[in-house]
């Protein structure tokens, strides 16, 4: 025992020490003490984790990309120790800076984030949002969310690609909100963030220059076409930015969107020295639609002509690469003296060319519809592309001796961008102000800066509508520089007053009407057609009783089962007494298929009616499919908007008169889901009532619808799948008179007959109207609300009348009664105001009082023949089709689907006014540096507007 216990303490002690010696490391009794300073070392060289996601700017196309994360990362670090930096940090963001959405349009936006940690998959949602909720749809109680999958691979960046709809709003700011949610399902969303995005102004629009040398166009951010400069001497005016100039980048994506839907703020494309090839198959496809529907491309000649012949867009140039060559100054004495602007104090503004500095040019071989810019010299060739432009110079646009010219900002103003010539002042105040020389509108119209129309988004409201032109800008920070020429003071300076557009110039006008906040080509409730469309679905979806005859019908067929033939049957069972026991059984099931047919009838259960417009181009086989939709329904559906192309585009259609939703209503959410197609979800239509559903898509007709013009004969061919019937083609020949051409039905894969081109009567849009009247294609109601209208309104500014004018209306003599006693009910009589009524107002109440067994497209065609101007040499077909068209589906299925569709084609562009230089310079009231791309001007200038267009 005691060896043993010997032996288990000498192995106690040895353990002991073992245990000291392993405590102190592996450098034993040398190791250092432990101290603060060494504790924060140790810890200072700990790697500090990555958050699971990082997110950057998010890009709204077209639009700046952000900086480089690392460096943004490495700013970051030091704006923790400076607060200075930290206030700057977001203004060097060039995403943050330049990138500006618009109200009353959807936009795409690249979402640029990353997974460091992990792989992870699920939904990427935004909406358009206030600093406390979201932001409705106007005149709803709807906001809508718009979804996508995503899946992210640790450590990769990824560019999630969206579109975001931003609402109008009652009151008007700089900014708005968007708000981003990454998730998958869980109630914690990944990144839940909002985004402030600079808002536009109506009637300012987007310029993308493509091309890999943008510092070479670095004076496109002061010509006085895209930017005006402060005014001299008081430092205290602000310039309006009339475009926002976005390039292509080296390393950085084509800033451009997928969706052609998308592109509606983009005005001008200026395609220098880029790979066509660089754009993708979505992008390529988009800009060939936006061009069609009224986009211009600018295109640099030299640098790029003879690569796009092979490219996406050689069935689109104006014309086709030829030859190298020189000018001299003899060579454009033309060009000098057409487009060189006089000198305050003698002289002309000449393009000068030293003879031993010839300027490289090429030659064109001109398309056939394709035409040399007035007295250029053939210097600059255009050609109309649908009601789109494409125009190209023989000369490169970054050559030194075309932008150092005094007179090039007026030549591309005018020539290349194709607008009104103007003429500049100074006011009393010491600011340089200008106005269209032959063009009474004012240059805050959104018309007179981008040509981009979509029929049922910009067509009037009223012809008066289409001429006036908008009030000038909001924003009091932005100095109003229009001025309106009057005899007593001809630089006059103009201040909110409306004013009318030259009816002559059809390309920038021709019938159309912008919108607050939106402009032109934005999402539109409130546009003439979509008005119509609206009392269309109203009236369609009322509910009618049966009739006399289906009551009788369906009395019949029950009293014939209940007596004679349920009499007959137990006659031959021998059983006669049973007769009495059925017939209170054959009542009960009489009773429920009685309820059951009128149901059917008046569309009782579920029911869809469908208006809408389907516009092309000639020649073209894409088009814009419109569709206006009224879903009723007996009990409340939860509706699903099934489209068949991620092009399409559908919300809730506004049910009430313009204006916006007012606070404190309760709002429900829409979700519109793209992922291969579209699909909007959880629009509810509650009991017994209506729900309106507003959609729009590109449409593949399959084929194209062609004009055919021969020495003596027209034809019209249909060549795509769509059967027009009651059509006529409509023309304005060359001495300015209307003529039609009534064809009836065009099938498709037929042509028409030989159009035979009659005038029409007094040479007007009443005139058009009554041959489709005629034709039984067209109700007059439409017509009288717009002759009672003129009548008694008398283009006053307000949009309402009293019932006490509508009483003076000899148009109304013998419907008053009915009318009065209708209006009565809708409007609110009181004290102060006696019955105020709107243009919707009265139409509804004609229709009510006037009803029309038509539920067609009457309504659209009427306000298409009143509003929409037909320029000299315009050629367009007009019917209507009750084909469906599209492979969109609202589920659950309806018992009754009804559905017309005016067809408009538009065969032929109409001419241009003559484009001529503006009547004098910029440069005569403000200090303009002769070489206009030196950097120290563009530094001036970016100083002196730093911060006045938002952030």
């Amino acid at each position: 025992m005691n060896l043993i216990h010997c032996v288990l303490k000498k192995l106690v002690v040895v353990s002991l020490m073992a245990v000291l010696l392993l405590s102190s490391g592996c450098g034993g009794c040398n190791s250092k003490p432990v101290t603060k300073k060494n504790a924060a070392a140790k810890k200072k060289k700990k790697k500090k984790p990555k958050p699971n996601f990082q997110t950057q700017t998010p890009v709204v196309l077209p639009g700046y990309y952000p900086m480089d994360p690392a460096e943004r990362e490495k700013l970051e670090e030091e704006a923790k120790k400076d607060e200075k930096k930290r206030q700057e940090l977001n203004r060097m963001d060039p995403a943050f800076r330049n990138n500006r959405v618009k109200r009353g349009h959807w936009t795409s936006v690249d979402f640029l984030t990353i997974a460091n940690n992990f792989d992870t998959e699920g939904s990427f949602e935004s909406y358009p949002t206030s600093s406390t909720s979201p932001r409705l749809l106007e005149g709803s109680d709807y906001f809508i969310s718009t979804q996508r999958p995503f899946a992210l691979t640790k450590g990769d960046w990824k560019k999630l690609e969206t579109s975001v709809f931003i609402p109008r709003a009652t009151r008007d700011s700089l900014t708005t909100g968007v708000r981003y949610r990454l998730g998958n399902g869980g109630s914690i969303p990944f990144v839940d963030r909002i985004e402030i995005a600079n808002v536009m102004e109506a009637w300012q629009h987007h310029v993308v220059v493509l091309s890999n040398r943008f510092n070479r166009f670095g004076y496109l951010k002061v010509l006085d076409c895209m930017t005006l400069r402060s005014g001299v001497g008081t430092g205290t005016g602000h310039a309006p930015r009339f475009y926002s100039v976005v390039p292509t980048l080296a390393d950085d994506p084509i800033p451009l969107p997928s969706n052609s839907m998308n592109w509606s703020t983009i005005a001008y494309i200026i395609w220098d020295d880029l790979d066509p090839n660089s754009l993708s198959i979505e992008q390529q496809n988009a800009m060939i639609d936006w061009l069609h529907f009224g986009g211009q491309i600018i295109f640099s000649g030299p640098d790029c002509i003879d690569s796009l012949q092979s490219s996406f867009l050689a069935d689109w140039l104006p014309g086709k690469f030829e030859e190298t060559a020189v000018v001299t100054r003899k060579d454009i004495e033309d060009l000098n003296r057409s487009w060189a602007i006089p000198k305050k104090i003698g002289g002309k503004r000449t393009l000068n060319l030293p003879d031993k500095q010839p300027l490289s040019i090429i030659r064109f071989r001109p398309h056939v519809d394709a035409e040399f810019i007035r007295d250029s010299n053939e210097l600059a060739l255009e050609r109309r592309v649908g009601r789109g432009r494409v125009v190209a110079t023989s000369f490169s646009l970054v050559d030194q001796q075309i932008t150092s010219w005094t007179s090039f900002a007026s030549f591309f103003h005018n020539a290349l961008m194709r607008k009104p010539s103007r003429v500049f002042a100074e006011t009393s105040e010491g600011q340089v102000s200008y106005r269209y020389e032959n063009d009474r509108t004012n240059i805050y119209d959104p018309l007179a800066h981008s040509t981009v129309r979509f029929l049922s988004r910009d067509i009037a409201s009223s012809p008066k509508a289409a001429l006036q032109a908008p009030t000038a800008g909001r924003r009091r920070r932005v100095v109003d520089f229009s001025f309106q020429g009057e005899e007593q003071d001809p630089f006059l300076v103009f201040h909110g007053k409306n004013v009318g557009r030259d009816r002559e110039d059809v390309f920038h006008y021709g019938g159309y009407q912008s919108k607050e906040q939106s402009g032109v080509a934005g999402w539109n409730d409130h546009s003439g057609i979509a008005n119509a469309a609206r009392r269309t679905l109203k009236r369609a979806a009322r509910i009618k009783p049966p009739d006399s005859g289906f009551v009788l019908k369906m009395l019949g067929c029950y009293l014939l089962v209940l007596v004679p033939i349920n009499w007959l049957i137990f006659r031959l069972m021998g059983r006669v007494e049973w007769a009495w026991i059925a017939a209170p059984l054959i009542s009960i099931i009489g009773a429920v298929a009685v309820v059951r047919m009128a149901s059917l009838d008046i569309g009782f259960v579920r029911s869809v009616t469908h208006v809408g417009v389907l516009e092309l181009h000639g020649d073209y086989p894409r088009g814009h499919l419109t569709d206006y939709s009224a879903l009723y329904t007996s009990l409340s559906t939860g509706y699903r908007v099934e489209l068949d192309n991620n092009s399409g585009q559908t919300m809730p259609f506004s049910n009430r008169d313009e204006g916006a939703h007012q606070r404190g209503e309760s709002f429900t959410k829409v979700t519109l889901n793209r992922s291969g197609f579209s699909v909007l979800d959880n629009f509810l239509v509650r009991s017994n009532s209506t729900g309106l559903m507003h959609t729009e898509s590109v449409l593949d007709a399959g084929g194209t619808f062609s004009l055919q013009k021969g020495d003596a004969s027209w034809v019209v061919s249909n060549n795509s799948f769509v059967n027009v019937e009651g059509c006529g083609v409509i023309r304005r020949n060359k001495a300015g008179k209307l003529e039609v051409a009534w064809i009836g039905n065009l099938d498709a894969g037929t042509a028409s007959p030989q159009l035979r081109f009659a005038a029409v009567e007094g040479n007007s849009a009443e005139g058009l109207l009554k041959v489709w009247q005629k034709s039984g294609q067209a109700s007059n109601l439409y017509d009288l609300t717009n002759r009672v209208w003129d009548e008694v309104h008398n283009g006053m500014g307000k949009p309402t009348v009293s019932l006490d004018q509508l009483a003076t209306s000899e148009l109304l003599r013998e419907l008053w009664p009915q009318v009065e006693q209708a209006l009565q009910v809708r409007v609110a009589i009181g004290d102060e105001t006696y019955g105020e009524v709107s243009r919707e107002m009265l139409s509804d109440v004609i229709q009510e009082v006037a009803p029309s067994d038509d539920i067609g497209v009457s309504e659209l065609l009427g306000c298409l023949m009143q509003n929409l101007m037909v320029g000299k040499g315009e050629v367009r077909l007009v019917g209507q089709s009750s084909q469906k068209l599209d492979r969109t589906q609202f589920i659950p299925k309806a018992t009754q689907v009804r559905q017309e569709l005016l067809v408009v084609v538009h065969l032929q562009a109409g001419e241009m006014t003559p484009c001529r230089r503006d009547a004098n310079a910029y440069g005569d009231f403000i200090l303009v540096d002769s070489n206009i791309e030196q950097e120290e001007f563009l530094k001036q200038f970016d100083e002196e507007n730093s911060g006045k267009f938002g952030p």
